[in-house]
């Protein structure tokens, strides 16, 4: 009983895409330019699927996306340098410390021809 008191019980957070999908949570993407919401866009994943359609676009810097975050119920999908540099020019110290970083990333792996030529 003394350590439930101590240590009171803090929600799960989602972790990955997938569980992100199946949560409660709103789902903002902070849209810088079309690359990394075309990839989302383009998968045909039903997990992806779902999230473009639920996901609320947040266009400009990004910084109200993370308010959001730190405010409700509320993930963000941003570039994580973003994110970082977000964080650290404006929001305060107890407000870092709510935001939780997923280990979940989403990436292009670009591939070329290389051709000779004569």
């Amino acid at each position: 009983m003394v350590g439930f008191l101590a240590f009171p019980f803090l929600e799960q957070v989602p972790e990955t895409f997938e569980q992100l999908v199946k949560s409660k949570y709103q789902v903002g993407f902070s849209k810088h330019g079309d690359a990394a919401y075309n990839t989302l866009k383009a998968s045909t994943d039903p997990v992806y699927v779902k999230l473009v359609r639920d996901m609320e676009i947040i266009t400009g810097v990004g910084l109200e996306c993370l308010e959001r975050v730190v405010t409700k119920k509320y993930a963000c999908i941003m570039y994580s340098v973003s994110a970082i540099y977000l964080q650290a020019a404006n929001l305060s110290d107890s407000d870092s410390r709510k935001l939780v970083y997923a280990p979940e990333t989403t990436y292009n792996v670009s591939t070329g021809s290389i051709l000779k030529c004569k």
